[in-house]
C-alpha cells in the first residue's frame, strides 16, 4: 500500500484505519500442522516484525 493505492486524503495521523486481508481456502490443504509467517515492514522506521501462527488442519 502506498500513496497510489490508498484513497485520496488518507492520513493515519487523522486516525484513518489501514486494514488488509486475504482469503485462503483451507480445503485445499492436506491434513497436518502448518505455520503461517507474515512479515510487516515499517519503511519509515526501518523496523520489521514476523510473527508466527501455528495451526492444524484435521482430516475428516
Amino acid at each position: 500500500m502506498n500513496g497510489e493505492t490508498l484513497p485520496p486524503g488518507f492520513d493515519v495521523r487523522e486516525g484513518f484505519l489501514l486494514s488488509a486481508g486475504e482469503v485462503i481456502p483451507l480445503a485445499s490443504f492436506s491434513a497436518g500442522d502448518y505455520r503461517l509467517a507474515i512479515t510487516v515492514t515499517d519503511n519509515e522506521g526501518s523496523a520489521e516484525v514476523t510473527p508466527d501462527v501455528f495451526f492444524t488442519i484435521e482430516g475428516s
